[in-house]
């Protein structure tokens, strides 16, 4: 089951401030305040430079989107996910976000024609809400099961999300292993005093293995929605990964072997099996 409550389908494509609010995107994208002049603050009569948008004209519209979104789910509650890819990574943006996001917010809370009370939280803060509506009218949902998570592109949709390319994701999960064990080895092996080429090769092994890991890491990778030319540039860091893994554990062990860490060079043990 996806979530306690509902199977949750919140934005009407991307996972961002444009597909938020509802359904017109040009209009959701008025709420990103980045884009956009700051709105009137009553504790700052000067407007600021560059204008200020009409706040009763922004509401209407905005509260319109909502009550389209609203018309989907069986409760009167729903989230308004702000955010997106590469978003919130300054303090400007931050702020700017945060401080017209507070006075839109207080505006709407307080025209009572609109009958709309908005407030900032989490994930949680959502669910338990939609809990408390779902005790409050008895709503019952259908339980579905299974691995169908959908994704939409433009026109294009599919499910399946987590169980394509299982060669892939077995793969990272045996090079994370592999780069624990490497870790951990090669954490004793030099403590000491060891040969520093032997320490310098080691040290170059451990980051390509966590650069290449950390690269499949993305969203396209783990979920398995790359193209196929991609996920076979994946398959190669992976494998990539994971031999540099096993020099690091040959080294580390030879090292640990031998005693005598400062004598030692380039390791002569090899693993017997490797991709």
């Amino acid at each position: 089951m996806l979530f306690p409550y509902t199977a949750q389908v919140d934005t009407y494509e991307w996972m961002s401030i444009s597909d938020s609010c509802g359904p017109d995107r040009p209009t959701c994208m008025k709420l990103d305040f980045i884009e956009q002049p700051d709105l009137p603050d009553p504790d700052k009569p000067v407007p600021p430079a560059g204008g200020q948008i009409p706040l009763e004209t922004l509401a209407q519209a905005i509260v319109k989107q909502f009550r389209l979104k609203n018309a989907n789910y069986m409760y009167n509650v729903m989230m308004l996910p702000h955010g997106g890819d590469f978003r919130f990574d300054t303090e400007y943006e931050w702020e700017k976000q945060y401080r017209n996001l507070k006075i839109f917010m207080k505006y709407v809370n307080e025209r009572k024609d609109f009958n709309v009370q908005m407030r900032f939280g989490t994930l949680k803060d959502f669910f338990l809400e939609v809990g408390r509506q779902t005790e409050k009218y008895g709503l019952n949902y259908p339980v579905v099961t299974g691995d169908f998570y959908s994704y939409t592109e433009n026109q294009e949709y599919w499910t399946g999300y987590f169980t394509t390319r299982q060669f892939d994701k077995r793969l990272g999960r045996e090079v994370l292993e592999s780069l624990r064990s490497a870790e951990i080895f090669a954490a004793i092996a030099i403590s000491g005093q060891v040969d520093g080429n032997v320490r310098q090769k080691i040290m170059r092994d451990l980051v390509l293995a966590r650069k290449n890991l950390g690269i499949f890491q993305h969203h396209d990778a783990i979920t398995g929605t790359s193209k196929e030319h991609v996920a076979h540039n994946y398959e190669l860091l992976l494998t990539s990964a994971f031999t540099s893994t096993q020099r690091v554990l040959a080294s580390a062990v030879q090292l640990l072997l031998s005693g005598d860490g400062a004598k030692s060079k380039m390791a002569d043990l090899m693993p017997s099996e490797a991709f």
